[in-house]
Parts: structure tokens; sequence; C-alpha cells
């Protein structure tokens, strides 16, 4: 796992065709209306459905097929908790809280402590998993 706080990245869904966008955040404080500045598309800013806005925590894990992935506000993650290693293996949506992102509403529960990750889905792509 490695942690970089230095990316400020959003993502959210399309208004168009509710695909994932990615990029920098940009809010119309005229309109109230929430964009985003894609990344690589110089001049491209994408109207987006606020609801799914999410922030990159600043996480990435190792995927199964040795890919790079991102860790984004909504996800859900399967983990071992480090200082519960007896509960196995846990499952939470990853939130922003109190000027950190955790996992779920475990607000002491930092997500770099989290043993094990790995993303299993999202509230907008996967809302079964909110069960």
């Amino acid at each position: 796992m490695n942690i970089d706080f230095e990316d400020i990245l959003f993502r959210a869904k399309r208004k168009d065709n509710r695909e994932w966008v990615y990029g920098d955040l940009y809010r119309d404080p005229f309109n109230g209306g929430v964009f985003i500045h894609e990344l690589y598309n110089i001049g491209d800013i994408i109207d987006v459905v606020p609801e799914t806005l999410c922030r990159y925590s600043g996480v990435t894990i190792e995927g199964e097929s040795g890919e790079t992935v991102k860790v984004w506000e909504h996800d859900f993650i399967e983990y071992v908790d480090e200082w519960h290693i007896s509960q196995g293996v846990m499952k939470a949506e990853v939130v922003f809280e109190e000027g950190a992102f955790t996992a779920g509403e475990d607000v002491g529960r930092w997500i770099g402590d989290c043993w094990q990750m790995r993303v299993i889905g999202n509230r907008f792509d996967n809302p079964e998993l909110t069960d």
C-alpha cells in the first residue's frame, strides 16, 4: 500500500452518459454546478452528477492482477483490521469524516491502518454492497 497526499483528485459520474470521469473539481459560483476538469484532456470541463462526487483518498494498493488501484471515497473495501486481526476479513465503505478517510462508521479506523485491503466495488456501481 502506498499513501500519497500530493494528488488531490476527484471522480464523479458524467451527466450525459453516467461514466466515470477523473480530474480536478470545479464548482460554478454562479449557478452551483459541479464539474470535473478532466485529466489529460486540456480544456475539457465535464458536467457531473453531484451526488456521485468522490475524493481520492491518497491510498493506492496492488490489484489482483498486479495493477495499481486508487482507493476512492465511497469505495467498498475488504480488509483485515490491524487491531482486531481475530475478527478476520471485514467490509466497509470508505468515507471522509473528521478530516480523514476511514473504513465505514468506525471514525477511528483510518484506512492506512487496514491490512490486505482490496476494493470490491463502490456505492454507485454496486449499491447491493450497502447491505
